[in-house]
């Protein structure tokens, strides 16, 4: 199937600019879906009572609970939904106005009506209204009628406070047809958060729709930070002497197929990945890139040292 075009030779002024509008706010809108951009693990689950995202670092839990309460608003006009985060200020900061994952980052600008930062609260324009509190106290949550929350790194919460919260919110969606909530979370042996995953282990022994859902996820899983994690694991040699222009990595490093203290490609007798943790020893795989780095910067010191002696006793011969 052949796509149509308009020629813009044979359009006028208004014509084009109208047609650029529109071509630019059907691209704009792009960043805008979801699902083009989430993965699998990221989708919300068919049926849920409670959500729980239980990830490290880079996974996109922000961006999950941010785009779940999107998705939440969007579908039910005039709906009221809650989002906690252990502070106001971490509310505020990082579940409202975080550049990529925040609420006003995902939501397209034309649908918000109002924003107040002092709460914060934000409306919509079909009616449905998110609002932010902190973790501290359970009573200031006292009276209000929920359809669905979003808890903020659930085991950072003071462990005082948080269990009397999440049972709070349990109250305020009492009335709620379907009371939904996803709580976006880094595992730690807190008991609030055993408790959870107890509930859900048990649930999904005895029925194949447990009301707790968790999905598990790694640290660095989103492509830009795995990206990231891996240029910052391979290691510049333009630092040292002799090396220059050139690339090394270590063993160490997931993408590397080069081996411990030596040059990309080069094998060389006894350099085998299991000589490099016997060479590092039983520390982090950080610990052993550094260790690793560490050897091949003197390696390539002696080398150069014994290049600059070997051309000089050559001269002095010759001469």
């Amino acid at each position: 199937m052949l796509l149509a075009y308009p020629d813009p030779a044979l359009m006028t002024d208004a014509e084009l600019a109208a047609y650029l509008r529109e071509v630019s706010e059907v691209q704009g809108l792009v960043r805008y879906d979801w699902p083009r951009h989430a993965r699998p693990e990221q989708m919300e689950p068919a049926w849920y009572r409670i959500w729980m995202l239980l990830a490290g670092r880079g996974f996109g839990k922000t961006r999950t609970g941010a785009e779940t309460v999107r998705k939440w608003a969007g579908t039910k006009a005039g709906g009221h939904y809650a989002v906690i985060a252990k502070t106001y200020r971490e509310v505020f900061n990082v579940c409202f106005t975080a550049r990529r994952a925040g609420l006003l980052a995902v939501i397209p600008p034309k649908e918000v009506r109002t924003f107040n930062k002092s709460e914060p609260y934000l409306e919509l324009t079909n009616g449905a209204i998110i609002r932010g509190f902190g973790a501290q106290d359970p009573d200031v949550l006292r009276g209000y009628d929920f359809d669905g929350c979003w808890l903020d790194e659930y085991a950072a919460w003071p462990v005082q406070t948080a269990q009397g919260v999440f049972d709070m919110l349990w109250f305020c969606m009492r009335e709620a047809a379907s009371p939904r909530m996803v709580i976006s979370t880094t595992p730690k042996p807190l008991p609030h958060v055993k408790k959870l995953l107890a509930r859900s282990k048990k649930q999904r022994a005895r029925s194949r729709r447990p009301r707790v859902v968790v999905t598990r996820g790694g640290r660095w899983t989103t492509r830009t930070t795995s990206a990231r994690r891996r240029w910052r694991s391979c290691w510049s040699s333009t630092a040292a002497p002799g090396w220059a222009g050139r690339s090394w990595t270590p063993s160490c490093c997931p993408t590397s197929t080069a081996r411990c203290g030596s040059r990309r490609g080069s094998r060389p007798a006894g350099s085998t990945r299991r000589t490099c943790r016997r060479w590092c020893g039983p520390w982090s795989a950080s610990t052993r890139r550094t260790r690793c780095r560490r050897r091949a910067t003197r390696r390539a010191s002696s080398r150069s040292a014994e290049a600059r002696t070997a051309s000089t006793t050559s001269w002095r011969t010759a001469a």
